[in-house]
């Protein structure tokens, strides 16, 4: 007995897909220019490997806006000054920031006085809903350990219970990760990679999902999203998608032209590095005529959506075993 597309979509709760906008901080301001001037002014450097590729360039502005931690060592290789890498000492991070106000105004890690009991409301004994509980994903195993790290030591108000699912777990480990986490209600979020996550599991336990970062495939984003969006879940799901506004991030990755970057001529690419307000410089010290592009104004759920019109990733196998009547009969003798 096969259950057609159209009945499982008849039974899902409602999915609201939003932009969650960020700033960079100073620090990250700062670096994110000194990668992009140096990227431009010292092309002709790339052969003696003194510089680094448009590419590697486009990789390292991603992992800079989520922390500049996460750079180090392209910093060192580009040999940036001392007043550079001593902003890594104390360098915060814009789109972090941006995550441990959207856990609190989930309601996630924010922590509730206990009334003395004299003065206790009898309605507190009232059942009320279930908190939100929340997927992080990450590109990088590295995001994942800074992002790890922040739950861990109260950095958005608390110290905030979670589990991690990424590289360093092993496989035959990676389900009972997940089964833990779907029914332990006292763990608030799980954080995990893209990669790792992104795909067959079943993590209804979540009904908020969270992207640090994106993938160069929307698809795959969307198939994440499908983690929680699934056949078991009864909540309405909320996801929202952290983009550092200006930024590499806003234009490329999140920008409704779906070319592969990789085929871009390098003038293209390089262009996109620029931060928005910012004048680009030509390799002589010249300005550049600054490109126009469309603004980008605050997106909304419907716009986010209408940017996603893609067909739904339902994989009609992905359910076939585990409803499978056969089977079910099967181990049920």
């Amino acid at each position: 007995m096969r259950r057609l597309k159209s009945e499982v979509l008849r039974e899902l709760p409602d999915k609201n897909v939003q932009d969650y906008q960020c700033q960079l901080s100073d620090e990250q301001r700062t670096i994110y220019k000194f990668i992009v001037d140096r990227c431009t002014a010292n092309r002709t450097q790339l052969a003696a490997r003194r510089g680094i590729s448009p590419l590697h360039a486009l990789t390292a502005l991603r992992q800079l806006v989520d922390h500049p931690s996460l750079i180090e060592d392209v910093l060192t290789k580009l040999a940036a000054p001392e007043e550079i890498m001593k902003l890594l000492q104390f360098a915060t991070s814009g789109k972090l920031a941006a995550l441990g106000q959207l856990l609190n105004e989930c309601g996630i890690g924010v922590t509730i006085e206990k009334e003395d009991p004299e003065d206790e409301d009898p309605l507190s004994s009232i059942p009320v809903e279930l908190p939100h509980r929340a997927l992080i994903f990450c590109q990088w195993k590295s995001s994942v350990q800074l992002v790890s790290a922040a739950l861990a030591r109260g950095d958005f108000g608390a110290p905030i219970s979670h589990l991690v699912l990424d590289g360093s777990v092993a496989p035959s480990d990676r389900q009972s990760v997940v089964d833990r986490f779907n029914s332990d209600h006292l763990i608030d979020v799980l954080v995990l990679t893209t990669h790792i996550g992104g795909v067959g599991l079943n993590l209804t336990g979540a009904d908020v999902v969270i992207f640090l970062d994106h993938d160069w495939n929307p698809m795959k984003d969307l198939q994440a999203i499908d983690r929680a969006h699934r056949i078991g879940q009864t909540r309405k799901v909320n996801v929202y998608r952290l983009i550092t506004q200006g930024t590499v991030e806003d234009k490329a990755l999140i920008g409704a032209d779906n070319r592969s970057l990789q085929t871009m001529a390098t003038d293209e690419l390089m262009s996109m590095f620029i931060l928005d307000g910012e004048q680009p410089t030509k390799e002589n010290g010249a300005p550049e005529a600054k490109r126009k592009r469309k603004s980008a104004a605050a997106s909304d759920a419907s716009s986010v959506e209408d940017r996603w019109n893609l067909a739904e990733l339902w994989d009609e196998s992905q359910y076939e075993q585990q409803f499978d009547v056969s089977q079910f009969i099967k181990d049920a003798v």
